[in-house]
């Protein structure tokens, strides 16, 4: 990325507006996104979010695809992202709303092919840390399942909520 990149810039305000207990619908915010995104399901909104991290470069891939054969012994130049244009204010937090629930989460770091970060539940007030896309996904069903947790501290239940920055 040319420039500096925003401290905040993987902010992105998720609001559920459909959830069953195996999938979840609606759509998701970043200041850095033109419009909202809309999702039908988990696996749509995770390959989403994917893209658009990888749109902007950040956090980088720990892991990329490598080859080793003999006609790409050359290191390609590596893609640089245009410096991202802001399009929301940070008024966007508070204004838009899921119709099941609204999360605000921010991925800090993408290794082992997984995503570790926080997960805010704006309802609640309460705040997790997440270590993979799976822990991710299982606050997230614990959340819109009457906030139970899933056992040994994956649930919103127990510890207390972590302080925002």
């Amino acid at each position: 990325m040319s420039g500096a990149i925003p401290g905040m810039i993987t902010k992105t305000l998720l609001c559920v507006d459909g959830a069953s207990p195996a999938d979840i619908s609606g759509r998701f915010y970043n200041l850095y996104l033109e419009k909202p995104v809309y999702f039908q399901t988990m696996k749509e909104f995770l390959d989403k979010m994917g893209e658009f991290l990888d749109t902007i470069s950040f956090p980088q891939k720990f892991l990329d695809y490598r080859s080793f054969r003999e006609e790409n012994k050359e290191t390609p130049a590596r893609n640089v992202a245009p410096a991202p244009k802001k399009y929301w204010s940070e008024v966007l937090f508070e204004a838009e709303k899921g119709e099941q629930a609204t999360f605000i989460f921010q991925v800090r770091f993408r290794q082992r092919g997984e995503w570790q970060g926080t997960l805010s539940w704006t309802e609640r007030k309460k705040q997790r840390p997440f270590r993979s896309t799976l822990e991710f996904m299982r606050l997230l069903n614990a959340a819109l399942n009457n906030g139970e947790g899933g056992g040994s501290g994956s649930g919103w239940n127990g510890a207390p909520a972590e302080e925002e920055e």
